[in-house]
């Protein structure tokens, strides 16, 4: 049972895209503790309707506030698009969201187009859109929708033939000469960094939201003292787990340190 002294950060995705955001957490905050909820019953979000979203994220979150938070991270763009307006409303402690991040991929001045990875609802979504629009970066910036990656993810595979054959058809009529970077705007897409290197030109440059969205956080929270001993709490669909359930998708990531990107929101 969670020792009520403790202060959770919790993290929350649709299923385990939000594990890539969690460990860089880990790296940037050591001393704090962590919640980790996935919503695993009803994963994937990306081809549900806004209503059915709203409601999984609403009553994830209600569980999750169950145990002592001090922060919420939507780890997950459609959860962020479709429901962290209404969570800001309901409760009191900062809600984190995450957004493809386009932005900086606009901001780093380069004349060449901007490809944005994400899943279909994300894309289709009113804030995507609005982003775009406000950045005046319509002719700039292209979309590709790439759903499938999330369901690979939750079966952890991230090699298979049929992947690959899946990658490659997706970006069989890219044309690379005319992008200078890539927006990876899932949290699922980051365990793909090293098969996506093997279709996409070297010269493309991999952006993600992850650190900007934790420098953030970091800005919103009071931080545990130096030497605190971190815990990791993980729920499935409001099941207390072990933390070994996610451990392989950890341990992954530690193999593949290069797909972490440092980018500011």
């Amino acid at each position: 049972m969670i020792e009520k002294a403790v202060s959770y950060i919790g993290f929350f995705d649709s299923g385990v895209g939000g594990i890539t955001v969690l460990r860089k957490a880990q790296d940037l905050m050591p001393h704090e503790h962590f919640l980790y909820f996935a919503d695993s019953a009803n994963v994937p979000y990306g081809n549900r309707s806004k209503k059915e979203i709203l409601s999984c994220v609403l009553e994830s979150i209600e569980q999750m506030m169950r145990f002592p938070l001090k922060a919420i991270v939507l780890a997950c763009n459609t959860a962020t698009s479709v429901a962290a307006s209404a969570l800001r409303e309901k409760y009191d402690i900062p809600i984190i969201g995450m957004e493809p991040a386009v932005k900086p991929a606009v901001l780093e001045g380069d004349p060449r187009k901007i490809l944005v990875l994400a899943t279909e609802l994300t894309l289709k979504e009113k804030k995507y859109k609005d982003l775009v629009k406000e950045l005046n970066a319509e002719d700039k910036v292209d979309a590709l929708p790439m759903q499938d990656l999330v369901m690979y993810a939750e079966e952890y595979d991230f090699e298979s033939s049929e992947l690959t054959k899946y990658v490659d058809k997706s970006f069989a009529s890219v044309d690379w000469q005319d992008y200078k970077s890539v927006v990876l705007g899932c949290t699922h897409f980051l365990y793909f960094k090293s098969i996506f290197k093997k279709f996409i030109p070297s010269h493309i440059h991999y952006i993600d939201g992850h650190e900007g969205t934790l420098n953030h956080l970091s800005n919103q929270i009071n931080k545990n003292a130096f030497g605190t001993k971190p815990k990791l709490m993980c729920m499935l669909s409001g099941l207390e787990v072990s933390s070994e359930v996610i451990q392989p998708y950890l341990n992954y990531l530690d193999r593949k340190t290069s797909m972490f990107v440092s980018t500011s929101n």
